[in-house]
């Protein structure tokens, strides 16, 4: 897969038009840096010139540290992780956070309902590697329930549904080629696989992959419900 520098800074500057960084924001990078939604957070912190707070092994106590002692106040966080916190008694924590991108994998209802009872800062987002991250996410203005799906495509993103319910994406963002195949026009649209709709608002909805697919390590900022944080 060949992505352009500019697909990162596009993505980069599209997430900070839904979600404005300031000057004492910090991005809580708890995801590996071996996929995109991991990956993402210290190219999008670097072009926003904000601070990246690492924590490899996320638990209650490395979050407290992370947000108390180094000025965490942004996560990207997959459903897993974010359930396993809520568990383990984090809910206070994760409250003091200004977001949470909730991405990778689906997040169930019963999450996203615990999530708006603990007035948890929670934005449901949908990406992929071959669009260098997120592709949609939901506003801070929107609720995190499974109504608001994964909220709008980011500025500057094109997303339509085909025949068939299959989700399809265009834009700077997409990868300019994919191992083996020929360099993809840059106005050509790619289909992620996923299947889904917009509702009358214009917000994504993902229900599920097109075929009898094996997804591994899936980016946050890639969300079937909601695989970026």
């Amino acid at each position: 897969m060949a992505h352009r520098c500019r697909a990162a800074v596009f993505v980069s500057a599209a997430s900070a038009a839904n979600l404005p960084l300031g000057d004492d924001d910090g991005w809580l990078c708890a995801l590996p840096l071996a996929h995109a939604g991991g990956l993402m957070i210290p190219i999008r912190c670097l072009v926003a010139g904000r601070a990246v707070v690492a924590a490899p092994h996320l638990e209650v106590s490395t979050l407290r540290e992370a947000v108390d002692g180094r000025g965490a106040t942004i996560a990207s966080l997959v459903p897993t992780m974010l359930a396993r916190l809520l568990e383990a008694g984090a809910a206070g924590m994760l409250r003091r956070l200004r977001a949470i991108l909730l991405g990778g994998d689906a997040a169930p209802p019963r999450l996203l309902e615990t999530c708006r009872a603990e007035r948890l800062p929670v934005l449901c987002t949908y990406g992929l590697t071959e669009t260098a991250g997120q592709v949609a996410t939901q506003s801070p203005d929107e609720p995190a329930e499974p109504a608001a799906g994964v909220g709008r495509p980011l500025p500057g993103v094109e997303v339509r549904v085909a025949d068939g319910g299959h989700i399809l994406v265009r834009g700077p963002t997409v990868a300019s080629a994919l191992l083996g195949e020929p360099p993809r026009p840059a106005d050509d649209w790619l289909d992620t696989g996923d299947l889904g709709h917009l509702d009358p608002r214009g917000r994504l909805h993902v229900t599920g992959r097109a075929g009898d697919v094996m997804v591994a390590g899936t980016t946050p900022t890639a969300t079937p419900v909601s695989p970026s944080t």
